[in-house]
């Protein structure tokens, strides 16, 4: 993507007392967000017919009868996404009772039917965009030994670039491994950016203390 002006998300941590490996992280936010077609979907109108068939019973020759009957149903529809309808309505039946006499009955008839394809219609949803998190790697290892690193990860494309300051001098590499014989504070801020051109920021500050050799058991190793 051209002309991307960059989102820079920048989170600040105070000091960090607890020794051995942490990470924090400037979280992605969402940016360049619009609206574009992503699909096709299609339309469907006009009048949808199908026959709807019921079961009856009448006198016939003074025994009863068991009869299938049948209405032709028919509704117009507006433009609708759906290709089909349930449609239903009333069917009137005249059967006879017992002694001859006619009887007036009504049945509710339902049938599945088919609406007519019409058109094809875009779809279009939000697209956004997502700036990379970045992460401020920590490793205190032994005595005044510490490491440093940036990294990050990318929701929608990769990361092509990782910085790493320590206390405001750009480092050489992503990764670096620092030396004391005090305690002393570092101040670390990390940048990533991804493919699309979008850059997210953290930094943290870091006190070392001397933490001792790393033991094996009642020995240093």
């Amino acid at each position: 993507m051209n002309n991307k002006k960059l989102k820079t998300t920048i989170m600040t941590t105070l000091f960090g007392l607890t020794l051995g490996a942490g990470s924090f992280s400037a979280m992605a936010d969402k940016v360049n967000c619009r609206m574009e077609t992503t699909s096709q979907k299609n339309i469907y109108s006009g009048t949808a017919q199908c026959t709807g068939t019921f079961w009856y019973t009448t006198w016939e020759n003074k025994r009863i009868v068991r009869k299938q009957g049948s209405k032709s149903l028919q509704q117009y529809f507006d433009p609708t996404p759906n290709s089909s309808a349930i449609l239903s309505g009333i069917a009137y039946v005249t059967t006879s009772s017992y002694g001859g006499q006619p009887l007036n009955e009504s049945f509710v008839v339902k049938c599945s039917a088919s609406i007519p394809f019409s058109h094809k219609e875009d779809v279009k949803e939000e697209v956004c965009d997502n700036t990379p998190t970045a992460y401020v790697g920590v490793n205190h290892h032994e005595f005044w030994d510490v490491s440093f690193w940036a990294s990050g990860r990318d929701e929608d494309g990769t990361i092509v670039s990782k910085e790493l300051w320590i206390d405001g001098v750009k480092q050489s590499s992503s990764s670096v491994w620092k030396t004391s014989s005090q305690d002393r504070t570092y101040n670390i801020r990390v940048r990533v950016t991804d493919n699309d051109g979008y850059s997210s920021e953290a930094t943290r500050t870091y006190r070392t203390t001397n933490k001792g050799p790393l033991m094996c058991g009642k020995y240093p190793c």
